[in-house]
């Protein structure tokens, strides 16, 4: 028998070898988070699931670099009235450099860029802030995953579709309802869904504007 498993080993342990290896380093990244933005698995029990709309009284700020660690969490929180309600205030903040993409997502102006970056986050996943306007107080989690979704390019290309040439022509009014979907893991972090749809606030206009324009015969 340890003639055989010898015999096999001789024969397979290399490829026996970098099987492990890949199976390792598989493994850690997956734990990491590192194929989430392909296909999320959750890994710790939902126990709630909340969803916030934006006009909450309970403002949900999702910050992508910020963690927990040490006074880290404690230090944005001074900004995060500013951060919901002037998108000034959000253009100009700069998230650490760094090379990842960076962003902000609220409830007011949905997903902001703050930093570009050309490689992949892994591990950490961000900071959401619930931040209560009444009492002027928040409560801070650690983010195990975020995804947006927006219909703004199906509704565009709808309209598109209906006035053809003459799209670019016409006063355009677009607003968007927002909700953020907070579900409470079992380990104490979050997972966050914010979800944007789009409709047309000038219909009305539009169409008005609409018969002005020279129409092909």
């Amino acid at each position: 028998m340890k003639n055989k498993f010898k015999m096999f080993f001789d024969k397979h342990g290399t490829a026996l070898a970098y099987l492990a290896i890949f199976t390792l380093i598989f493994g850690s990244l997956f734990n990491l988070g590192a194929f989430d933005s392909i296909h999320y698995v959750r890994r710790s029990p939902a126990v709630n699931t909340v969803t916030y709309k934006d006009d909450s009284n309970i403002r949900s700020i999702y910050v992508s670099w910020v963690s927990d660690e040490g006074r880290n969490a404690e230090k944005l929180a001074p900004k995060l009235k500013s951060l919901d309600t002037s998108i000034e205030d959000v253009w100009k903040f700069n998230s650490p450099l760094s090379a990842h993409s960076e962003f902000i997502a609220t409830l007011t102006y949905g997903r902001v860029r703050t930093a570009l970056g050309v490689f992949p986050k892994l591990g950490d996943r961000g900071y959401l802030y619930l931040y209560n306007e009444e009492d002027n107080t928040y409560k801070g989690y650690r983010v195990a995953y975020f995804k947006s979704s927006s219909d703004k390019g199906d509704v565009v290309k709808k309209f598109k579709t209906k006035y053809g040439s003459a799209y670019d022509s016409l006063p355009w009014k677009y607003h968007a309802k927002r909700s953020m979907k907070v579900v409470h893991l079992k380990d104490g972090r979050v997972e966050v869904y914010l979800k944007e749809r789009y409709y047309l606030e000038n219909q009305d206009e539009v169409d008005e504007a609409y018969k002005d324009i020279p129409k092909e015969e």
